[in-house]
């Protein structure tokens, strides 16, 4: 791999004395990476020839070794300084326009499908997308492919080596950005994995349960059939394989672990441990707002159920069976 790092450095701006990240960016590609010389059709080729192609896959569809951004502007890094923002380890941009990729190498890679934890992938999700605003960076980007940084195609240069850790990036990206509430359209990179993984999970469950526990080929091709039509939402939606790694890694977890018997235990679990501290916040507040409503039929009673349910904000339905 060295010989390919180095090769890079001739005619180009990056610096050979740090060709380690490009050491270690090689290491990370899939093993047969979607590659491209031409952005409207890919192909599939072993990593040592698809090194070759202007773009590349640079991340397995099941973790995230780099977050990249797509930056059409070229003074981004005056930006970077006046707001101390973080910079990226590589910086790989094309000499005809000026255009920018930034690669973030994260250290621990974050999983992305079946061994993926809730809170790291949503941490992942927040800084992927604080970073898109604070970068102004392509909220449209898909970052399945991205320039090719050892490609002699385009120009680079290698800013540090430093391996970044997500709370570490997190501490640039402020409060406003991250409690912001977002709908799926307005997800970017990580985010639609999160939210995707999220829905496709739960209708797993469902289903399999549905499915009476059996039928896994059927389990899978429901979620996928979910998955897909859920993907719609986004702008610009994942790559079809992703969804389909994604619908794949839910239900085969989903057929392993859940069985007739482990959803019995559950169920007592929850019943014990759960529903009935649950059951009796509900009924303490069924039973308030029955009081509630009855007492004001008392000092109302010309009124009618449906004006009643009006000024108090309740349902017809909640009002009559409160009065019965």
């Amino acid at each position: 791999m060295n010989n390919i790092a180095r090769s890079f450095n001739k005619g180009q701006l990056l610096d050979a004395t740090k060709g380690q990240i490009l050491d270690y960016f090689f290491d990370c590609l899939p093993s047969k990476p979607y590659c491209t010389d031409n952005l409207g059709v890919l192909n599939i080729r072993p990593k040592a020839s698809a090194c070759n192609y202007a773009y590349i896959q640079c991340n397995p569809i099941s973790r995230c070794y780099w977050m990249i951004f797509d930056i059409d502007d070229s003074d981004y890094r005056n930006w970077i300084y006046e707001h101390g923002l973080p910079m990226p380890n590589i910086e790989i941009f094309n000499p005809v326009n000026g255009h920018q990729h930034l690669f973030y190498a994260i250290d621990p890679a974050i999983y992305t499908l079946r061994q993926a934890r809730r809170k790291p992938l949503e941490l992942a999700a927040d800084v992927d997308r604080g970073l898109t605003v604070l970068l102004g960076a392509d909220p449209g980007y898909g970052k399945l492919i991205a320039k090719n940084p050892l490609s002699t195609r385009w120009f680079g240069h290698i800013w540090h080596e430093h391996l970044w850790g997500l709370k570490e990036l997190l501490a640039y990206i402020p409060r406003t950005i991250l409690s912001r509430k977002r709908r799926a359209k307005e997800e970017v990179g990580l985010g639609r994995n999160c939210m995707t993984f999220e829905k496709a999970r739960h209708f797993a469950y469902s289903e399999w349960r549905r499915l009476g526990f059996a039928d896994y080929d059927r389990l899978f091709a429901n979620v996928y059939s979910m998955a897909l039509d859920f993907n719609t939402n986004f702008n610009p939606p994942m790559q079809s394989q992703e969804v389909k790694s994604i619908a794949r890694s839910v239900s085969k977890w989903t057929a392993r672990n859940h069985t007739a018997a482990e959803f019995v235990r559950w169920c007592s679990r929850r019943g014990v441990v759960g529903n009935l501290k649950s059951q009796k916040v509900r009924k303490a507040k069924a039973d308030k707002r029955t009081q509630e409503i009855i007492a004001y039929k008392d000092l109302n009673p010309h009124l009618s159920n449906r004006m009643i349910a009006k000024v108090l904000g309740y349902s017809l339905d909640t009002i009559n069976r409160a009065l019965k």
